[in-house]
Formats: C-alpha cells, sequence, structure tokens
C-alpha cells in the first residue's frame, strides 16, 4: 500500500512534467533524463534506505520506470528495442542509496539510535509467521554480496570515506 500511494505520487509528478518537458522536443535528452532522475524517481524512492526490496515491489517500480521512459523517448512497444539500453535498473539505484545510508550509519557516533539499531541484537521473542523474511542485516549482507563487498571489510570502507 505504501508502494502504491508512492507510484501515485511519480505518477502525478510525470503527468504535470510530461507536456512542460517530456514531451518538449527542444529539450536534450541528457536535461530530461536528469529532471526525471531528480523529480520523478526520487519520489517512489524516498526512505528507500530503509526498505527491504522484494521481487514483487521491485517489478511494480521497473514497470513505472520502463513506461515513463518509453513515453519520454516516444517510443511504443511495438518497436523493437531493448530494455538493457532504455533504463538504468531501479534496484542498483536503491541500493546504492541503501549502502550509502549504511556507511553513514556506521560512521555514526555510537550512542545515536540509528547505530544502536544496527549493531543490536534482540534478546528475546521470534518473529512471527508472515512476517518479514528478510531482516535490515540479511539484505545488507545481499546487496554486499551482489557487489562483491566482503562483510568484513564494510566499516573500513566506510571509515575510508566510502559512500556509495
Amino acid at each position: 500500500m505504501e508502494i502504491q500511494s508512492r507510484m501515485n505520487l511519480a505518477s502525478t509528478a510525470f503527468g504535470r512534467l510530461r507536456n512542460r518537458l517530456f514531451s518538449n522536443y527542444r529539450f536534450r535528452i541528457d536535461t530530461k533524463a536528469a529532471e526525471y532522475r531528480a523529480v520523478v524517481i526520487s519520489t517512489p524512492l524516498y526512505g528507500s534506505e530503509a526498505w527491504i526490496l522484494y521481487n514483487r515491489e521491485n517489478c511494480i517500480l521497473e514497470n513505472f520506470n520502463i513506461r515513463c521512459l518509453l513515453k519520454i523517448l516516444g517510443v511504443s512497444r511495438k518497436d523493437k528495442i531493448s530494455y538493457d539500453e532504455l533504463y538504468t535498473n531501479i534496484e542498483t539505484t536503491m541500493a546504492q542509496w541503501y549502502l550509502r545510508w549504511l556507511g553513514h550509519t556506521i560512521k555514526m557516533p555510537e550512542h545515536w539510535l540509528s547505530r544502536l539499531i544496527l549493531y543490536g541484537q534482540p534478546t528475546e521473542g521470534i518473529r512471527s509467521l508472515g512476517g518479514p523474511k528478510m531482516r535490515y542485516k540479511g539484505y545488507a549482507k545481499h546487496l554486499l554480496k551482489k557487489c562483491d563487498i566482503q562483510p568484513q571489510e564494510l566499516e573500513a570502507l566506510a571509515v575510508d570515506g566510502w559512500t556509495t
């Protein structure tokens, strides 16, 4: 439900800019792409540093991204175009933001709440049935593995000024 409300806001933002910017041939593609990333993509992804992205949500975001980019470029689905050439992956963007936030959290003072939660361990209780399948730390390990970063190296990278 959260993602759907954010998608509605992003769709509204895209609709407002469509006639003024995206359908206007006087603007260059790189200008349109920068505005698209700044306004339209940042709307549904606001606060995504704290999300755990599952396949279902990723598909919703990717489909929205493809539809918007096809409209910006004036390409229909009937045209033969490779989606790999067309767009930047939403999952990659979210992973960058997630790892950047993780680096900031590691560099925070030890008494700050975000850092305490990151390094904290539950002392009692179990996860209820139907609860989240992956926790924040598990998702962080998953992303680190995808990016070929060893979890032991993460703190050293964060302290050295690594932010992406």
